[in-house]
C-alpha cells in the first residue's frame, strides 16, 4: 500500500505491459530479487521509466555495483528520474574539471546523492563556496557536507 501512495502512477499501469517487462528487465540487468525490493522501494518510478536500462547501465558504471546504486537511491529516490543529459553529466563533468577524483564522486553520490539531481548552476555555486571557504577541490569532504 505504501508503495501505491509514493507514486500512484502504477495504479494506472498496465501490469502485462509495463510493470512485468520492467521487472523482468531488472533481472535480466543482473539485480536479484531483494535488490528489486530494495531498489524499488527506494525509487517506485523506476518501474514506470521507458529507459530504465540505460539508467542503471550509466549509475552502475559509475557506482561500480548494485549494491552501491541501492545505496545510492535509498537516499535520494529522484537519482534515477533525474535527467542524465540535463543535469547528472552535466554535474559530474564539472566536478571532474574541477579535479576531483572519480573515488570521490562516488562517495558523494552515495553519500550526498541529491547533489546531483540539482542545476549545474547550484552545482557552481557550491563549489565557489567551497573555494571561498578555502577548502581544496581535492579534499575528499569538499562538496560532500554541502
Amino acid at each position: 500500500m505504501k508503495l501505491m501512495q509514493r507514486e500512484p502512477g502504477f495504479l494506472r499501469a498496465n501490469v502485462e505491459t509495463i510493470l512485468k517487462p520492467r521487472m523482468r528487465s531488472l533481472q535480466e540487468m543482473g539485480f536479484s530479487d531483494t535488490e528489486i525490493v530494495q531498489l524499488v522501494s527506494s525509487c517506485p518510478r523506476v518501474l514506470l521509466l521507458r529507459d530504465i536500462q540505460l539508467r542503471i547501465d550509466f549509475w552502475r558504471s559509475l557506482l561500480g555495483s548494485n549494491e552501491w546504486l541501492i545505496k545510492a537511491c535509498r537516499r535520494s529516490m529522484f537519482l534515477l528520474t533525474s535527467s542524465l543529459a540535463r543535469k547528472i553529466e552535466p554535474n559530474i563533468s564539472l566536478l571532474r574539471e574541477c579535479g576531483i577524483s572519480e573515488q570521490c564522486i562516488v562517495q558523494m553520490v552515495v553519500t550526498q546523492p541529491s547533489l546531483f539531481c540539482r542545476t549545474e548552476k547550484c552545482i557552481k555555486e557550491f563549489i565557489e563556496h567551497v573555494e571561498e571557504l578555502g577548502v581544496s577541490r581535492d579534499c575528499k569532504t569538499s562538496l560532500v557536507h554541502y
